[in-house]
C-alpha cells in the first residue's frame, strides 16, 4: 500500500463515463492476481499474453496490487503539479528533448505537431525512476516520497511480473531475461509520466487536427503501462483493418498495457506494437481535460536490442527474422535518445490514410533513412506469405528470387497487390474440417457408420456400449492442475461405497471429490470444501450428488449413466422426508441446487425436472427462514444452536436459491418468481451483506436488474405487438436498464464476472426483437449483435484455460443458445450490411463447439442442439415471410419473454426439418417439410469459411440420427410428461 503524505492536494475531477454509442475495442483481460498461484497459473497467463500480443498488442491488467484510490491519488498529484507550478519554473525544469533526447522534466504545450497547421495542447511531466537524479518542481517536493514509493511498487511488483510472463510466453531459455534487462539497480530511460490534455483547440486548429489530440504512433518502449481513466479518447488501430480505429474502454482500477517498438524488435514483429492515438472524446465528455498517469519502460542503457531468435523456440517456429544486422543493432540508450529527439518533429503522414494522421518516424540507419534528406518513404511490398504472418519481407530487394523467409521455409513466394490477409482458422474451424474429412473417409468404408475410437485404426469399427460388465469398476481419472487432497474414504463395504447395488471404489470417490472442488465448484461455489467421509456422514444425498456432478466429465463414462436414476430417486426421497432439522435442510437444499444446475441428461426438455428441484429448494429455504437475515429461530419449534454463526451461510444459500431458480425460469421463458426477502431491506442488508463474497454480491445485483427489467417490460405490454411509439418507449426501457447495469461496475471484473455481466446485458438487449420492425433502431441492433458475439467469445475464451463451460452449470446452455440465435436472426435480416459477418459466423460456430464440449451423452439436449444449429445455419427457408422476403427481425413467439427468440427458431426448425404443421402460417405462409428452392441470402463470405454441407457430418460425428422424432423440441410443458409420483413425493404446499 502506498503511504499518503499529509500535504494538501488539488483534486482533479474526471468526467463521467460516456453514454454515447461509441465502438470499443475488445481487449483481453489479464488477471495478475493469479501470478502467485504457481507455475500452472503463470503458464496460462503467459499464453493469454501471447494471444493478446500477436493479435492486438494491447491488453487490460487487473488485480495488479494498486487500488483505484492510489491511482486517483497519483492523477491528483499530476494535476496539482501542472496547475500550481509557475511557468518560469516549468521552463527552467524543461526536459532536454532536442538536446539530449530525454523526456525527464516538463514537456510544455506546442512541442509536438498535432496537424499540418496546429501544435499539441498536451503538457507532460516525466520523472526518472531515481528521483534524485533531477531537480524536482517545488509543487512536487511534498509528495516526492509518495511518488517514489509508487514508482518502486510499479516497477518491482507489476513490471517485473509482466516481464517474467512475457519471457514465459516466448519460452526464452532464460525466463528472467527481460527482468534482468530492466534491472532496477542500473540506469535507463524508464520514466513515470503525468500527462494532461487540454481541450482548447481553436476552430481553425480543429479543422487542421480533425479531432486529434495526439496523432497515431507506436511507443518507443518495451512496455507501456497506462492507468485507466474514464475519458473515452484513447483509440487503437485494428491490425487487420488499418482504417478502423476503436476506443479503449475504461475499467476502474485497471491498467492498459501495450508493447512498444523495443518489444517489437525483440520479437521480430511477432508481438505487435499497435498504433494508437488520442482523439477528442464523445460529445458528452467534450469541454473537459484529460489527466493520466503512465509508466514507460525501457531496458537498461547498455542492453543491445535485437530479435531473440537464439533464445526463443516460439520465434523460430514463427519464422521471424532478425530486426537488425548485428553491426546495426542499437543499445537501449542509443535508440531511446535518438527516437525521443525526433518524436513529433519529423512526422510523415501515412500515405494510405492521410486523414488518420499516423506518424512514421525514422532514427538514423535503423531505418536506412535520415529525416533531413528524405521525408516520405515508399511503401515496401511484401510477399503473400509474409503479409499473412505480418512479418518483415525482403522480396522486393531479392526480386525475382524468393524472399529469404520463403527460401528458408520452402514456400511459394508471390507478390500481389490484390492479396488480402485472411485470419487463421480457429480451433473450431479446424475441428470441423477434420470431421468433414473423417466423414468422407467413413462414407467410403464398409463400416463407416459405426462410431470410431480416436485410438483405433480408421478401418476398424468400435461399438458404443455405455453399460459396464458386472466386474467392471470405474477407474479414477487423472485431473490436471491443483486439487484438494483428502484422507482415504473409509469404506462402507469391503469393495467400496454402495448406492442401490452400485459399488464405487474409495479411490474413485476421492478422485471425483477432487474433480468437483477443483473444476465444478469454482463455477458455482455453493459448497465449502469438505472431505468425502464428512459429506457422507452429514448427507448421503449430497454426497452422491457431488459424485454424480463430477462423474459428468469423468474419464470412465460408464459411471454417470448408472448414477442418474439412483441419484434422482435419492433426491425425491430427500424431498419426501421433508427435513425438519436445519442442518439436514441445508444439505438437502444444496443437493437440490446442484441437481438444478447440473441436471441429469435427457433427450427432450419435457423430461427435465430441474425446475422441480430448484423450486423445491427455494421453498424449503423459505420454510427454514433463510430469506430473512435473522437467525431463523422464528421458523423453528426448538432452540437453534449456533444460529447466529450460520446466518451468513444461510444468506449465501438463499442467494444461490434465487439466482438458480430464476435463471432456470428465464431460460424456459417463464416469468421470474417474486419473493420478499432481506435483500429488499437496506437495514437488514447490513447484517450480512458485508460478509458476502464480492462475486456473489455482483451476481445478486445483476440478478436484481435482470428480473426488474423483465418484469417491467412484460408488465408494460411490450411483449405484444408494439406500435412505433411503443417501440421507442421499449428502447428507452432497454437503454435505462443497460445504464443500471453499467452503473454496477465499480471495479475491474474477472473473467467469470464478465461472462455473467455480458449475459445479463444480452438478455435485456434481446427485447429489441419485440419492437415494431418498421421502427427499428439500427445502432441498438448493431450493439445487440456485438453483445451476442461478446458472450460467446467470452465463454470460448474462458473455456480454454478453466473448462468453465465443460464443468460449469448447464444454465449456460440457455445463454449460448440465445446468443447464437440472436446472431443468426440479425445476419438473416436487412441489418446484415451493418454487421461484421465474419465475426458473427465464428461466434455462431463457437456456440456449436461449446455444445459439443458440454454434451455428456450422444443423445442429450446439447448433442441435439448441435444438429439443430448446424441445420438452421444452412437452411434456405428460415425466417422467410409470405411475400418471399427473409426477415430475422420478425418474432412470432412473444409470450415466452426473451426465450421467444429461441423457441421461434425451434418452430422454424420443426417446420422445415421435421415436417410438423406450421402454427404460424398466417404470419409466414405454409412451409413444407422439404427444403424450398429459394436461394440463401446474399451474405458476404457466406460459404468461404464454413462448408454448408457440414451439418450432416456433425450428426455422424456424434452418432445422432438426423431424423428426430417430433418430441425433439417439445412444447416445454414438462409436468405433463413427467413420470414421477408427485402425489407421494411432494406435498401440495410446494406446488
Amino acid at each position: 500500500m502506498i503511504h499518503k503524505t499529509s500535504s494538501e492536494l488539488q483534486h482533479f475531477v474526471p468526467v463521467k463515463p460516456t453514454k454515447e454509442p461509441v465502438e470499443f475495442v475488445s481487449l483481453r483481460t489479464i488477471d495478475l492476481g493469479r501470478y502467485g498461484e504457481g507455475p500452472v497459473a503463470r503458464a496460462e497467463l503467459a499464453e493469454e499474453i501471447r494471444l493478446a500480443m500477436t493479435t492486438q498488442g494491447f491488453f487490460n491488467l487487473i488485480n495488479h496490487g494498486l487500488s483505484e484510490e492510489e491511482i486517483t491519488r497519483q492523477v491528483d498529484i499530476g494535476h496539482h503539479v501542472f496547475s500550481n507550478t509557475p511557468r518560469e519554473e516549468k521552463e527552467k525544469l524543461q526536459a532536454p528533448i532536442l538536446e539530449e533526447g530525454s523526456y525527464h522534466g516538463f514537456k510544455l504545450r506546442g512541442h509536438w505537431r498535432a496537424g499540418p497547421a496546429a501544435r499539441d495542447k498536451v503538457e507532460n511531466f516525466n520523472v526518472y525512476r531515481d528521483m534524485t537524479l533531477r531537480e524536482q518542481p517545488s509543487t512536487l517536493l511534498p509528495f516526492q516520497a509518495e511518488v517514489q514509493e509508487f514508482i518502486d511498487h510499479t516497477h518491482k511488483e507489476i513490471l517485473f511480473k509482466l516481464l517474467h510472463l512475457f519471457a514465459l510466453s516466448l519460452k526464452l531459455d532464460d525466463e528472467q531475461f527481460f527482468v534482468k534487462a530492466h534491472s532496477y539497480d542500473k540506469h535507463d530511460e524508464t520514466w513515470l509520466r503525468y500527462m494532461e490534455y487540454y481541450d482548447e483547440f481553436s476552430d481553425e486548429e480543429k479543422k487542421s487536427t480533425k479531432g486529434l489530440w495526439l496523432g497515431g504512433h507506436q511507443d518507443l518502449t518495451s512496455l507501456s503501462l497506462l492507468f485507466s481513466q474514464p475519458m473515452a479518447s484513447l483509440q487503437v488501430r485494428d491490425y487487420d483493418n488499418n482504417s478502423e480505429w476503436k476506443y479503449v474502454r475504461h475499467i476502474p482500477g485497471a491498467m492498459i498495457v501495450n508493447a512498444g517498438e523495443v518489444m517489437l524488435w525483440w520479437t521480430g514483429n511477432y508481438y505487435k506494437a499497435a498504433i494508437h492515438r488520442v482523439h477528442e472524446p464523445p460529445q458528452d465528455q467534450k469541454g473537459h481535460n484529460r489527466c493520466s498517469v503512465f509508466y514507460f519502460c525501457l531496458p537498461n542503457d547498455d542492453v543491445v536490442i535485437n530479435t531473440l531468435l537464439d533464445q526463443s523456440p516460439v520465434l523460430r517456429e514463427a519464422g521471424v527474422e532478425m530486426a537488425h544486422k548485428p553491426e546495426d543493432a542499437p543499445t537501449s540508450k542509443e535508440w531511446c535518445n535518438g527516437r525521443i529527439k525526433i518524436t513529433g518533429q519529423n512526422a510523415v503522414w501515412d500515405k494510405m490514410n492521410p486523414d488518420d494522421r499516423v506518424m512514421v518516424e525514422k532514427v538514423g540507419k535503423l531505418e536506412a533513412m535520415s529525416p533531413p534528406e528524405q521525408t516520405r518513404r515508399r511503401r515496401t511490398k511484401a510477399c503473400a506469405e509474409c503479409r499473412q504472418q505480418k512479418l518483415r519481407c525482403d522480396a522486393q530487394i531479392n526480386h525475382p528470387d524468393r524472399c529469404s523467409r520463403c527460401r528458408r521455409m520452402d514456400l511459394t513466394c508471390v507478390m500481389s497487390d490484390a492479396y488480402k490477409r485472411t485470419k487463421r482458422l480457429s480451433r473450431v474451424e479446424m475441428q470441423r474440417e477434420i470431421q468433414r474429412l473423417e466423414s468422407r473417409l467413413s462414407s467410403n468404408s464398409p463400416q463407416g457408420s459405426a462410431a470410431r475410437s480416436p485410438e483405433a485404426p480408421t478401418n476398424q469399427a468400435v461399438p458404443v456400449d455405455i453399460s459396464p460388465s458386472p466386474a467392471q469398476e470405474p477407474s479414477p481419472r487423472v485431473v490436471q492442475g491443483t486439487m484438494p487432497e483428502y484422507h482415504e474414504l473409509r469404506e462402507s463395504t469391503p469393495q467400496g461405497v454402495s448406492l442401490d447395488g452400485l459399488v464405487v471404489p474409495p479411490d474413485t470417490i476421492n478422485t471425483l471429490f477432487s474433480l468437483y472442488f477443483a473444476r465444478c465448484s469454482p463455477c458455482l461455489p455453493i459448497l465449502e470444501v469438505t472431505s468425502p467421509e464428512q459429506s457422507y456422514e452429514e448427507s448421503p444425498f449430497l454426497f452422491w450428488t457431488i459424485v454424480y456432478v463430477a462423474s459428468r466429465q469423468f474419464e470412465d463414462d460408464t459411471l454417470m449413466p448408472q448414477l442418474v436414476t439412483r441419484v434422482v430417486d435419492l433426491a425425491f426421497k430427500a424431498i419426501s422426508s421433508w427435513p425438519s432439522f436445519r442442518r439436514a435442510a441445508i444439505r438437502t437444499i444444496q443437493g437440490l441446487l446442484l441437481l438444478s444446475a447440473w441436471p441429469v441428461p435427457v433427450d427432450t426438455r419435457g423430461k427435465d425436472i430441474s425446475q422441480v428441484f430448484s423450486c423445491t429448494a427455494l421453498q424449503l429455504a423459505i420454510r427454514n427462514g433463510f430469506h430473512i437475515s435473522r437467525n431463523g429461530q422464528e421458523f423453528s419449534r426448538t432452540v437453534l444452536e449456533h444460529a447466529k454463526d450460520e446466518s451468513v451461510n444461510c444468506a449465501r444459500l438463499w442467494a444461490y436459491c434465487t439466482i438458480i431458480s430464476q435463471s432456470i425460469n428465464l431460460g424456459d421463458g417463464l416469468p421470474p418468481l417474486v419473493y420478499l426477502d432481506s435483500f429488499d431491506y437496506n437495514r437488514m442488508n447490513q447484517n450480512f451483506w458485508p460478509s458476502l463474497d464480492p462475486r456473489l454480491k455482483l451476481h445478486l445485483k445483476l440478478h436484481k436488474v435482470q428480473t426488474d427489467a423483465v418484469r417491467e417490460i412484460a408488465q408494460s405490454g411490450f411483449i405484444g405487438h408494439c406500435s412505433a411509439d411503443e417501440t421507442k418507449t421499449l428502447n428507452t426501457f432497454i437503454y435505462l436498464y443497460d445504464e443500471r447495469l453499467l452503473a454496477l461496475i465499480d471495479r475491474p471484473l474477472n473473467e467469470h464476472e464478465k461472462v455473467a455481466f455480458d449475459s445479463v446485458r444480452l438478455h435485456i438487449q434481446v427485447f429489441r426483437f419485440f419492437g415494431n420492425s418498421e421502427s427499428i433502431e439500427k445502432p441498438g441492433f448493431v450493439r445487440l449483435f456485438s453483445f451476442a458475439c461478446d458472450v460467446l467469445e467470452d465463454l470460448d475464451q474462458l473455456e480454454a484455460p478453466h473448462g468453465f463451460v465443460v464443468h460449469g452449470p448447464l444454465f449456460n446452455n440457455w445463454i449460448i443458445t440465445l446468443a447464437a440465435f440472436t446472431i443468426l436472426r440479425l445476419l438473416r435480416s436487412e441489418l446484415r450490411q451493418y454487421l461484421d459477418y465474419r465475426r458473427g459466423e465464428r461466434a455462431y460456430f463457437m456456440a456449436i463447439d461449446l455444445f459439443r464440449k458440454m454434451s455428456v451423452d450422444h443423445n442429450d439436449l446439447q448433442a441435439r442442439g448441435i444438429v439443430i444449429m448446424a441445420q438452421l445455419w444452412t437452411s434456405q427457408n428460415i425466417f422467410r415471410q409470405t411475400d418471399g422476403t427473409t426477415d430475422g427481425l420478425c418474432l412470432r413467439i412473444r409470450s415466452r419473454l426473451a426465450a421467444g427468440v429461441v423457441f421461434d427458431c425451434f418452430w422454424w426448425w420443426r417446420a422445415e426439418f421435421q415436417g410438423q404443421p406450421n402454427p404460424y402460417a398466417d404470419l409466414t405462409g405454409e412451409i413444407s417439410g422439404n427444403r424450398m428452392s429459394h436461394g440463401v441470402l446474399d451474405m458476404p463470405g457466406a460459404s468461404s469459411m464454413f462448408d454448408q454441407t457440414l451439418a450432416a457430418p456433425l450428426v455422424e460425428d456424434r452418432s445422432i440420427n438426423a431424423g428426430f422424432t417430433a418430441d425433439m423440441i417439445p412444447d416445454w410443458d414438462w409436468a405433463t410428461s413427467l413420470e414421477v409420483p408427485f402425489d407421494t413425493c411432494i406435498s401440495d404446499s410446494l406446488l
